[in-house]
């Protein structure tokens, strides 16, 4: 099933870049270790690149923090080091938040989109969830 799911994936870019997002427990996690494993390309998991900026920072905010996200400088440096392949693994509440306005949050993603040549794939257990088109 995942071979398929990764030779639509390749056919649309030459760029192995994707950010798996989604609720928690939809599988991105495990879709992005078989991705990772199958291109031989680096699984990022968003929570640790946040908590790892967060330790850095020693008590200053960070852009990484679920408050003040800013995708764009937190992790504009840590993916440029993977920009030949990666897949970043943006989950849970970490990006999306459940009864919020996240438009803010949506137009991050695009840029991540954008300046990394993402796929961006959208995992998720409920119709209702997805009510945004990538």
């Amino acid at each position: 099933m995942l071979e398929g799911f990764c030779s639509a994936m390749t056919s649309q870019t030459d760029r192995l870049a994707y950010i798996l997002t989604g609720p928690c427990g939809v599988g991105k996690s495990t879709i992005a270790d078989l991705m990772a494993s199958s291109y031989e390309i680096t699984h990022l998991e968003f929570d640790k690149i946040r908590l790892n900026d967060a330790k850095k920072r020693k008590g200053i905010v960070s852009p990484c923090s679920i408050s003040f996200l800013d995708l764009e400088r937190c992790l504009k440096e840590a993916l440029t080091q993977y920009a030949q392949g990666f897949v970043l693994d943006v989950g849970g509440d970490s990006v999306f938040r459940q009864d919020k306005n996240n438009d803010e949050r949506l137009q991050q993603m695009l840029w991540l989109k954008s300046f990394f040549g993402a796929q961006v794939v959208v995992l998720f257990a409920q119709n209702r969830f997805c009510s945004k088109d990538f």
